[in-house]
């Protein structure tokens, strides 16, 4: 249940959030645990931050 309501509040929030203008960005804690998936989600996000395209960049959630 818990994980079902925290699901929903991230989807309002996101789409608030976009509403409102702001562009998203989210880094899941387990892509910081290898350099090489950091150092890719570290390029990969300075794209979305210089490009100006899109709106939400995520990494991909991967279980440990």
């Amino acid at each position: 249940m818990k994980f079902a309501d925290n699901t929903q509040r991230d989807q309002r929030v996101l789409s608030q959030l976009k509403e409102e203008g702001w562009r998203v960005a989210i880094i899941w804690e387990c892509t910081t645990r290898r350099k090489s998936e950091l150092e890719g989600a570290i390029k990969r996000l300075d794209e979305f931050i210089r490009t100006g395209v899109g709106w939400y960049f995520e990494t991909h959630y991967r279980e440990s």
